[in-house]
């Protein structure tokens, strides 16, 4: 399976390669298939289907209908393109994409302090377009918050480095 994403990591498409992959028989002879003999079975069937399911399974030539717990893929691949959002928020089954406490704050933070100064800057343009006056206050508030997060993103950095090392 292929799953085809933008350069932000948003997947825009899904597309099977292969109807058939290779699998075999998990635990015990089932229709006649004996343990770990290979054959092939149809991966949408396998990946959308549940353990009680039926999925279509080509053993020497004929297609046979086997409940999804006998089957056991050795060709089944996930692919996905992570992001440091999809990671953290969407796939928790891999470890090395949880963050660490610090690092889960500061994403937290910064990312509500880059939507208090989206709201300044759009303040700041209505002052300016629409009064006299000064803006300047509203510059240097936007200039300092930027400052902040920017500050703030180096010292998790810096600790996430220290920790690794």
């Amino acid at each position: 399976m292929e799953i085809i994403t933008q350069i932000d990591g948003a997947t825009v498409g899904v597309k099977e390669a292969k109807e058939f992959v290779s699998g075999k028989i998990r635990n015990g002879d089932v229709a006649g298939i004996k343990t770990g003999e290979p054959l092939m079975l149809r991966a949408i069937e396998f990946t959308k289907g549940g353990d009680e399911d039926d999925v279509t399974v080509q053993y020497k030539g004929q297609n046979i209908k086997l409940k999804k717990k006998y089957i056991e893929p050795t060709e089944l691949f996930e692919y996905g393109v992570y992001n440091s959002e999809t990671d953290t928020n969407n796939n928790p089954k891999t470890g090395e994409n949880t963050p660490d406490a610090v690092q889960g704050v500061i994403d937290r933070v910064s990312e509500r302090i880059k939507e208090i100064v989206s709201t300044l800057d759009e303040l700041r343009l209505f002052v300016k377009d629409n009064s006299n006056l000064s803006h300047e206050s509203i510059d240097s508030t936007i200039t300092e918050l930027s400052n902040y997060i920017k500050s703030m993103e180096d010292e998790g950095k810096e600790a996430s480095s220290s920790s690794v090392n």
